[in-house]
């Protein structure tokens, strides 16, 4: 946890995590290779949403596609070479509770009619 916590300058605080999984993809049979990340972004928000409702608190740590970064993790983590590293994320009991943002902006949307 401490050599993945000092991976990028933003995974700090997953040196005092009490888990953090690293998500991985295979390269290898892959129907769509160009969409295995995007999939991965899918399969992580679904992670985050469910660590929420169990009133876990979590942190996504952005990896792919920063070919360095990535290649550091499988190497720490001694992977095999058909698969990939696509994200860190740490988990555990949050220290605090903040409110909830409201971030919505509805000059942000816009309705195009044809």
């Amino acid at each position: 946890m401490q050599k993945l916590s000092k991976v990028t300058p933003y995974t700090g605080c997953a040196a005092g995590a009490p888990v953090v999984i690293v998500p991985v993809y295979h390269t290898e049979g892959l129907v769509a290779p160009s969409f295995a990340q995007i999939d991965m972004a899918i399969a992580q928000q679904n992670i985050w949403l469910e660590t929420d409702a169990l009133g876990l608190g979590g942190v996504w740590f952005g990896i792919a596609p920063m070919e360095d970064r990535m290649e550091e993790i499988h190497s720490l983590l001694e992977l095999p070479e058909n698969v990939k590293v696509f994200s860190m994320f740490a988990l555990g009991y949050p220290a605090e509770t903040r409110p909830q943002q409201n971030r919505f902006a509805p000059e942000r949307i816009h309705f195009i009619e044809k």
